[in-house]
């Protein structure tokens, strides 16, 4: 036999061996020396009895059965038929091949059998899916080397089915498909077996489930495994409801007490009359509603008997009543058991002068408050037509000679000068306020002979102490005897009397004011030896200068609309402004000189001058507005407070042979921007005065060579009628003015009118006969003041 070589060990006979063979079986002597020697199944070698063999498995691993005795053996090789058989060609060198059950890799070659499977050398070749040489999951572990089917489940070293599966004890794979049934992983090409059906992938996490092949979430309501609290389940987003009392909801399942009422987790299903779970209190508890409406029940419910006449409301017992500010009869019919005005009440209201009807409070229907102060809806107090409430609940009970406002205060039903009072107190200079009489407070006498503090009287005549005024003409023994105001050597003054002005003060060139005794003026004399910016003021006594603060303004008019809106106009382009505080020169967009200015209010003030200026302040700043002529403009008047009024400006004229003429009227009409020509007969303009929407004109028509009026008169315009009330052929007017009805024209005479078209010449009590050609002033009450 090739490649391999084989020792044979001889005995050698060397000192002490027999001199000759001893026999068989002797002392010392061989075993054997043939077969036939030994016992069945050995054989002779080298004199001694030797188990046979069959092959070299039956000897040691060094071994090899060689003529059927197990001999030493070592060989070297280079493949496999080097090798005597029994044995393999291990990296070189004779190895003896491996039993069944010993690891081999893929190589038949290494096993005695021929057959390496599953890495293992089995007793067949063992072919077919699900068959196997190894038993269980570890490789040469004593159990292997048989082959034989593979159990239900396995797949040993993942060799005999694809992917996760395994094989099925029936000789071959699992391979169900996503959503085939299944009981175990292994079954599935997914490698995922839940809930009885091959899913996409694990399906383990909380109300999640894979019935239909694919991991879904568990729908809203439901939980099949119980997976969630209590009465809760599974939300629809992989999670569970576990709201408890008082957590708002949508449905049952939501909660873990397993009812939702009312929008909230409740601890009972609060299904009644008049039960809510929502109470603020309460929440989440079965409460009784209160006061309000219980939707569902009394919020649509209105029966024939206690909700009648509106809404029902529970009243806190499960019981549907009428609703606060309905109507009522008896508290029986109300939730709250109140009724008061005859209207359901929120809460207690007694007393006469309380109501909840809103027609009595003037408040909210249903609340509980004052009847409003003088009313007595109920006749609650004494009577109808004397006392009445309050207004904070209670009846008024005012004694005569108490302060009062309105007769209801008072218990004689008499209000009179502001307390209240025994009598009506008719007639003139009577007072029940125990002021200016010897009467006491509550008691109606008459006004002490001299004043009159009611202004009662005309003009300035006044009481004469037994319950009426003065005649005011005649005999008297002092001024408030007179209606002029005026008695001198005991007989009363009718015309206009002279008061001396101040020496030291400049003659006055404008007046405008509120009161007799309080005055505004500007004075002017073009000299150096009197002061020249001069505006004055009159608290009845003394004509005091006011502090203007502005050097270089010469003012010669005035007027305003109240002691807090004052403006003036003088030899400059300027306008000086007094607004109650201060005072200022605005600038304005001319260079003209202003020669009349009015007021009408903080932000309806025109002036007007030369060169056709007219000027509008808007409260903000001044504009110049067209006025359609460039005569000189000397007069400006108007009707009211803002752009709803009229407003009129009159020019001088032109002098020719004496006669004065050519002069215009312009109007600005209510609502419009433009300034129109108004027709007019064009004599010399003075002054202008409106009472209502008559217009009046004081104008002059004739002047002489040293530019004094010689002729002159009243023009009134009515609508679009011109008519001439007063004509003067010895002089002219300068100046007019009305208060009320009476219309005063001061000039070179003097003349009072009742109704503008009679006149009547007043006298004056004037030595000196100079006219009263400068400032005019009414006072509201009638009288006037006129300088010259």
């Amino acid at each position: 036999m090739r490649g391999y070589r084989l020792i044979l060990v001889t005995a050698l006979c060397l000192t002490g061996c027999y001199a000759s063979e001893p026999e068989v079986g002797s002392p010392n002597g061989p075993e054997c020396r043939e077969n036939s020697d030994c016992n069945p199944g050995e054989l002779c070698l080298d004199f001694t009895c030797k188990p046979a063999c069959a092959s070299s498995d039956e000897c040691a691993p060094n071994e090899a059965c060689v003529e059927q005795l197990c001999q030493p053996y070592s060989a070297e090789c280079a493949v496999h038929d080097d090798c005597r058989e029994g044995y393999y060609c291990n990296q070189n060198v004779c190895t003896k091949k491996l039993s069944l059950g010993n690891p081999c890799g893929t190589q038949g070659a290494y096993c005695n059998s021929g057959f390496c499977v599953d890495g293992v050398c089995c007793d067949a070749a063992c072919t077919g899916v699900c068959n196997s040489c190894v038993t269980g999951p570890d490789i040469g572990d004593g159990d292997d080397g048989t082959c034989h089917a593979v159990a239900d489940g396995e797949d040993p070293g993942d060799l005999h089915c694809p992917g996760p599966t395994a094989c099925n004890s029936s000789g071959s794979c699992y391979a169900q498909q996503q959503g085939d049934s299944c009981t175990d992983n292994f079954e599935c090409k997914t490698g995922v077996c839940t809930d009885g059906v091959c899913c996409n992938g694990l399906c383990n996490g909380t109300c999640e489930s894979c019935a239909s092949g694919t991991c879904e979430a568990i729908p809203n309501g439901e939980d099949p495994e119980n997976e969630c609290t209590a009465e809760a389940t599974c939300n629809g987003t992989r999670g569970c409801w576990d709201k408890s009392i008082g957590d708002s909801c949508s449905d049952d399942v939501e909660c873990q007490g397993g009812i939702c009422a009312d929008g909230v987790c409740c601890n009972s299903e609060c299904d009644g009359v008049c039960e809510s779970c929502t109470l603020t209190d309460t929440v989440g508890t079965c409460s009784n509603v209160t006061g309000a409406t219980d939707v569902g029940t009394c919020d649509d419910e209105i029966t024939a008997n206690d909700c009648a006449n509106g809404p029902c409301v529970c009243n806190g017992a499960g019981i549907c009543k009428a609703s606060v500010a309905q109507s009522c009869t008896t508290g029986a019919t109300c939730s709250s058991g109140i009724c008061a005005g005859g209207i359901c009440c929120d809460g207690a209201c007694t007393g006469g002068c309380m109501s909840c009807n809103s027609n009595d409070t003037g408040v909210a229907p249903g609340t509980c408050a004052p009847v409003l102060v003088g009313t007595d809806p109920h006749d609650a107090c004494s009577g109808p037509d004397v006392v009445a409430c309050d207004g904070a609940g209670a009846c008024f009970a005012k004694n005569n000679g108490q302060v009062c406002g309105n007769n209801y205060e008072c218990d004689s039903g008499i209000c009179v000068d502001g307390v209240c009072c025994n009598t009506t107190c008719d007639g003139s200079c009577r007072t029940c306020s125990g002021v200016n009489t010897i009467a006491p407070a509550g008691q109606c006498g008459n006004i002490d002979a001299g004043i009159d503090p009611q202004n009662e009287c005309t003009a300035f005549n006044s009481c004469n102490g037994v319950g009426a005024c003065y005649n005011g003409i005649g005999a008297c023994d002092g001024d408030y005897a007179c209606v002029s105001g005026d008695c001198a050597s005991n007989k009363c003054f009718t015309g206009w009397k002279k008061k001396e002005w101040p020496t030291g003060i400049a003659p006055i060139t404008d007046l405008w004011g509120s009161a007799a005794n309080d005055l505004w003026a500007t004075t002017f004399l073009s000299t150096p030896a009197l002061p020249v910016t001069q505006i004055r003021r009159f608290d009845g006594t003394t004509w005091n200068l006011v502090s203007t603060g502005v050097n270089d303004f010469y003012p010669f008019k005035l007027h305003g609309s109240s002691n807090t809106e004052i403006w003036a106009v003088g030899l400059s382009t300027k306008l000086l402004h007094f607004n109650g505080s201060t005072w200022t020169t605005p600038s304005v967009p001319w260079t003209d000189t202003p020669n009349d200015v009015w007021v009408g209010s903080s932000n309806w003030v025109f002036a007007v001058g030369a060169n056709g200026l007219i000027g509008h302040f808007n409260g903000t700043s001044w504009v110049k507005q067209n006025s359609g002529s460039t005569r000189t403009l000397v007069a400006v008047i108007g009707t009211g407070t803002g752009a709803s009024s009229t407003v009129y400006a009159i020019s001088d004229g032109v002098m020719a042979n004496g006669a004065c003429s050519n002069a215009v009227l312009v109007k600005k009409a209510p609502g419009s921007a433009l300034w129109s020509n108004v027709t007019y007969s064009g004599e010399c303009g003075q002054a202008l005065t409106m009472v209502d929407s008559t217009l009046y004109v004081a104008y002059v028509s004739a002047r002489n060579g040293s530019g004094q009026a010689t002729a002159g008169g009243i023009k009134r315009l009515v609508g679009n009628t011109w008519s001439t009330v007063l004509t003067i052929s010895n002089g002219g007017i300068s100046a007019i003015a009305t208060a009320g009805n009476r219309i005063f024209a001061v000039g070179t005479n003097q003349y009072l009118s009742e109704d503008g078209t009679t006149w009547s010449q007043l006298s004056v009590d004037d030595s000196t006969g100079l006219p009263l050609n400068g400032a005019l002033w009414v006072s509201p009450t009638g009288g006037a003041l006129a300088t010259g």
